[in-house]
């Protein structure tokens, strides 16, 4: 995650995830409105291939130890934070 400051990236965060592998597709995606998955950058209207993407917060409902988040103090480059289960 980042803040943009007159054209300049700063890092703010840092978000980590487990994924689930498809061995348990039947409990993260029990269905398309139900799972963790959002539709991705393709345009179907152009013929592109379909990409997905993770919610982050779709997953941290089913199980929230699976995504973490880290803090970044730009000023000590030090990222902080605790395992949230």
């Amino acid at each position: 995650m980042y803040d943009d400051i007159r054209f300049e990236h700063h890092l703010r965060g840092i978000t980590i995830a487990a994924i689930p592998n498809g061995r348990l597709q039947d409990r993260y995606n029990p269905t398309v409105d139900e799972g963790i998955g959002l539709v991705g950058r393709n345009a179907p209207s152009l013929d592109e291939d379909f990409r997905v993407r993770v919610s982050f917060s779709r997953l941290r409902l089913r199980a929230a130890w699976r995504v973490q988040t880290l803090n970044y103090d730009e000023i000590t480059q030090e990222c902080t934070g605790s395992w949230q289960l």
